[in-house]
């Protein structure tokens, strides 16, 4: 079925609906396919439902159950739109939600490095050891006994505390 608007097919996953007028419509339609309950088709409707608890439902079925839902939730007009996007976000996924990994930090130990003599954002990389350490006052003296103290102008690398991200010295 067409309409000047929009159209309106039943084959589609998706319909496209312009009016309140159109949405009664496809209201109206979707009543007649379901029919009248009468003592003649009872029989049939009960054959049907037994049939369904062995087979489950085609893929078709669960399209028009969605598209049903979907057509319900755009209905409602209690909810906001971001409220609308949510739950037709939620039905399309199946209530699936993927959870990312919490981040591992690169530096395990980040508690450890702390530095008394200044207060940054930001550990250095040690150019003579790889070491990573607050400043280069803790390097030297947390070094053994005769490293030699670290020249800080041969700072390349920092990791920054809040992140954890290893990046260049500016």
């Amino acid at each position: 079925m067409a309409d000047e608007e929009g159209f309106l097919n039943r084959d589609d996953d998706i319909i496209m609906v312009d009016s309140d007028d159109d949405v009664e419509d496809l209201e109206d339609e979707d009543d007649d396919e379901v029919g009248e309950v009468g003592e003649d088709n009872m029989h049939d409707e009960d054959d049907e439902t037994s049939s369904a608890a062995v087979n489950p439902p085609s893929e078709e079925d669960n399209v028009v159950a969605r598209r049903r839902a979907i057509q319900e939730i755009m209905r409602d007009n209690s909810l906001s739109d971001q409220g609308k996007r949510m739950r037709i976000q939620s039905l399309m996924s199946g209530g699936r939600t993927a959870v990312a990994p919490a981040p591992t930090p690169i530096i395990p130990n980040q508690e450890e490095i702390k530095c008394n003599h200044y207060e940054r954002n930001c550990n250095i990389i040690a150019p003579c050891c790889g070491r990573i350490v607050g400043c280069r006052i803790c390097h030297d003296e947390t070094s053994p006994p005769g490293h030699p103290p670290m020249n800080r102008f041969m700072i390349r690398e920092v990791v920054c505390k809040h992140c954890s991200t290893r990046q260049m010295a500016s």
